[in-house]
């Protein structure tokens, strides 16, 4: 061992006794030891935290908070949210006191000295700012809370989408379609279609008609049941309301087959064997008629809109005017097919002589010579184009002239 580090040596065990000697003794430095403040360094403003480290030194803060992270603790900080705002801008020693109103920038307090906001929005009111104050107490600050005033911590806005800006729970249209919701007043709820002075019978679900078929008081787009029938339209809970629709007899875990007409039974015994909707409103052929009543009573054809062929759809020749056999392409027997005389000649399908000359209308419009099948008398001689052998001659000539007709 050298000279050197003999005496090293001896210098330590010289200062350990002294150590320990002094372990108990207190400095002037609140609690801490004399050993720790050889081993740790000073702590002026006595909080735990060595000056080396601490980021107040002489304003006690041992949580140490930096909320704008500049090095320079929040304790000792004139301005620790760093928006150019100071925390006793109006020089007074007190803070928040003399808050900054909406805008102003000096000569006042900081209103939210632990939030960034340079410009000290304030628009809600009370003392602190948009940035910090929270009203409500839904942990959800003014300036970003969607109702401000009533407490709503998820926030929760149906019709963001759509461009508006307030919660459901202060939003007197939650699905913006313009149907008040229910609280408004002393408004009834919206029933048989009436959509004005009533609330919205489907708060979170667009629906400006009001639509309620089964009268349940649930609109149908909100209503799971819309002709309730006690069979569910989503009955099976997937979502679609097409993808397994009920057969004959089946009422849960499958969709109403019928969703908008009631048939508890959901008998599907009619159409195609692929077919998919329930006899209540299964139209195969598009025709308005439902497949059912095509068979058993009208005698139609339910895959074929138009039965007989003459251009006028089943349903029209049945309920429309005027009603024509949807089975007989001439209904009146006059060689003009139904849907001819209603759109081309403007005659009766009922009736085969519709001006009542004496002349069906068929010969009228395709014989020898043709006349007007709506004008008993074409020539305006006085006699009937029936009985008129010169039915559009002159009026001049007899109606057994000797030298003929000119118009034969």
């Amino acid at each position: 061992m050298n000279s050197n580090t003999k005496s090293a040596l001896m210098a330590l065990l010289l200062t350990l006794p002294a150590l320990g000697l002094l372990q108990g003794c207190k400095s002037d430095e609140g609690d801490r030891t004399i050993v720790e403040i050889l081993t740790a360094g000073p702590d002026q403003d006595d909080d735990g935290i060595p000056d080396g480290k601490d980021n107040c030194r002489l304003v006690a803060n041992n949580d140490q908070t930096d909320s704008d992270n500049d090095g320079v603790g929040d304790a000792c900080e004139a301005d620790f949210d760093g928006d150019g705002i100071l925390d006793d801008g109006a020089g007074d020693t007190k803070q928040v006191f003399t808050a900054c109103p909406d805008g102003v920038k000096t000569n006042c307090d900081d209103n939210c000295p632990a939030a960034f906001n340079p410009e000290q929005e304030n628009t809600v009111g009370g003392v602190l700012g948009d940035a910090c104050e929270d009203s409500d107490n839904d942990s959800v600050v003014d300036g970003s809370d969607n109702c401000p005033t009533v407490s709503n911590p998820d926030q929760a806005n149906n019709d963001s989408a759509l461009g508006d800006t307030e919660g459901d729970v202060c939003d007197t249209d939650d699905d913006n379609d313009t149907i008040p919701d229910q609280g408004q007043g002393t408004l009834s709820q919206c029933t048989g279609g009436n959509s004005s002075s009533c609330y919205d019978n489907c708060p979170f679900n667009a629906n400006t008609n009001q639509a309620d078929q089964d009268g349940d008081g649930r609109g149908d787009v909100c209503d799971n049941d819309v002709d309730g029938d006690g069979i569910l339209d989503d009955g099976d809970n997937s979502g679609s309301t097409t993808d397994n629709v009920c057969t004959t007899g089946e009422s849960t875990g499958c969709d109403d087959n019928c969703p908008l007409i009631k048939n508890p039974d959901q008998a599907n015994t009619y159409g195609p064997a692929d077919d998919l909707e329930g006899d209540a409103c299964d139209d195969t052929d598009g025709d308005g008629l439902i497949d059912k009543d095509e068979v058993d009573t009208h005698g139609t054809e339910p895959e074929k809109a138009d039965t007989d062929g003459d251009g006028r759809n089943d349903n029209d020749e049945i309920n429309g005017t005027p009603k024509t056999d949807p089975t007989n392409e001439d209904t009146d027997g006059d060689g003009l097919n139904d849907n001819e005389e209603l759109t081309t000649h403007n005659t009766d399908p009922n009736d085969s002589d519709s001006d009542d000359d004496g002349r069906n209308d068929g010969d009228e419009v395709n014989g020898s010579p043709t006349t007007d099948p709506n004008d008993d008398d074409t020539d305006g001689d006085g006699h009937l184009d029936g009985a008129d052998a010169c039915p559009i001659d002159n009026p001049t000539i007899d109606i057994n002239p000797d030298d003929g007709c000119s118009d034969i």
